[in-house]
């Protein structure tokens, strides 16, 4: 999974099947540079209500699993250390998984929860 693309303009002129006009703007990015994947949190018909479309849109749970599973198992480590230390600095902060699971990253909370279960049990924390 590669982020290789920064567009400075897209076609104005490209069928649009989305129900948000204002979305055209993403689906003609995402068409102008070949786009596997669309990642956004908004419904997928606002921006196209038609598969006959070369990108995937995906929500910004399915991607962090999809990142998470991607990866060597460990590295998912490091990074909940750091937003453990980042975050609780903020008096009022949430738990990491806690956090996730109002952001609608359901998925990936379970898998932050599991993760900070076997870093406890290691005392890796």
């Amino acid at each position: 999974m590669f982020v290789d693309e920064v567009l400075d303009t897209f076609p104005h002129d490209l069928t649009f099947t989305g129900t948000d006009e204002g979305d055209y703007h993403i689906h003609a990015a995402a068409t102008h540079c070949q786009a596997d994947l669309l990642l956004t949190d908004d419904d997928p018909r606002d921006i196209t209500t038609t598969e006959n479309v070369h990108y995937d849109i995906i929500c910004p749970d399915d991607f962090f699993v999809l990142v998470t599973k991607s990866a060597p198992p460990k590295m998912l480590y490091p990074i909940i250390k750091e937003q453990i230390a980042y975050w609780s600095k903020n008096p009022k902060h949430q738990q990491l998984d806690e956090a996730l699971r109002r952001a609608d990253c359901t998925e990936f909370a379970e898998i932050v929860r599991s993760a900070l279960q076997r870093m406890a049990l290691m005392s890796e924390i």
